[in-house]
């Protein structure tokens, strides 16, 4: 579960923070979360997703760019139809 705490705690628990190499810590100032800090692993393997989500949309647009938007949604609504059908 993430964990939360005041920025202004900081300094002081830092060291046990990054302790917490699976969670991510959220800080707050004034009750508003400011930033979050995440392991290298976690930030490693969210960079790996990302990357590769670009690389498939950047393929997508490739093969589409010659429809319209239309014809685009059309299609997606399609290959969501058929998961859901292949999922029941």
């Amino acid at each position: 579960m993430p964990k939360t705490i005041d920025i202004e705690q900081l300094p002081d628990k830092l060291a046990a923070l990054l302790d917490l190499r699976d969670n991510p810590v959220f800080l707050e100032r004034h009750g508003k979360q400011v930033g979050v800090i995440v392991s290298p692993e976690l930030y490693q393997q969210w960079q790996r997703r990302g990357d590769r989500l670009t690389a498939i949309m950047d393929e997508i647009g490739e093969r589409n760019q010659d429809k319209s938007d239309d014809e685009v949604d059309r299609d997606i609504e399609e290959a969501i139809r058929q998961v859901r059908a292949m999922k029941k």
